[in-house]
């Protein structure tokens, strides 16, 4: 489903965010990606979905090589991804229901299908009822729902969240990684960023750590190096 093979990313001559990593989630996997602030979390989910292009190495996601993919294929690719942000990105001045339907209007589906689609999302993480509302009027919570709603509208295959719990309080990030996991009960690969072990603990899923840019340790590998030790994850 997504693989890299020593994928280096350099943003400045003397800043490398990502160095060497290689790792492969499979189909219907659920993976948190942990590690201090700067480790290279975001930029490694960026690649996924293209916001940004490796330096060197090689990324495959749902079959493509990214290396190779034509700029006006991207949107398809990423019809394929939903992306959840720890600042939702909602449009304030739109309804929830707008928000949701942005992505079915760029594919031109007709206004029966945008009210099925986004009411069966939103009854999916339980805001129905908020259909119509906005975002000011919704509480942190609220507005993360609204946000996974909107990333699920398209049946991705693959959910990327990143720190969706960081503004949330312990209560409310709980409900959200809930959430989470009844859609990769469904069968979508789900990656989630975040420097939360409370909630990487109490999930009990596979937990793949960066360093300073470097993959330094995947549970789903039999032998764990230490800290500081690079490692290379089902390749």
């Amino acid at each position: 489903m997504i693989r890299m093979v020593d994928v280096y990313k350099r943003y400045q001559k003397d800043y490398s965010a990502l160095k060497g990593i290689s790792l492969h989630v499979a189909k219907g996997e659920f993976v948190f990606i942990t590690g201090p602030s700067g480790a290279g979390k975001t930029t490694l989910l960026k690649l996924i979905y293209c916001e940004e292009q490796a330096d060197r190495g090689e990324i495959r996601v749902n079959g493509l090589n990214l290396a190779r993919l034509r700029r006006g294929s991207i949107p398809y690719l990423r019809r394929n991804i939903g992306v959840v942000f720890q600042d939702f990105k909602l449009i304030r001045s739109k309804s929830v229901f707008d928000n949701i339907a942005f992505a079915l209007r760029v594919i031109g589906a007709s206004k029966k299908e945008m009210k099925r689609r986004a009411w069966d999302v939103l009854r999916r993480v339980g805001l129905q009822h908020k259909i119509n509302g906005y975002p000011l009027r919704l509480s942190g919570g609220e507005q993360q729902r609204v946000a996974i709603a909107r990333a699920l509208v398209n049946d991705p295959v693959i959910l990327i969240a990143d720190e969706p719990t960081g503004n949330l309080d312990a209560v409310v990030a709980e409900e959200i990684m809930e959430i989470l996991n009844e859609i990769h009960m469904r069968g979508t690969t789900v990656l989630v960023a975040t420097h939360d072990m409370n909630i990487v603990e109490r999930m009990n899923k596979r937990v793949i750590r960066l360093e300073n840019g470097r993959c330094v340790s995947d549970s789903a590998l039999s032998d764990v190096p230490a800290s500081g030790s690079e490692v290379v994850g089902r390749v």
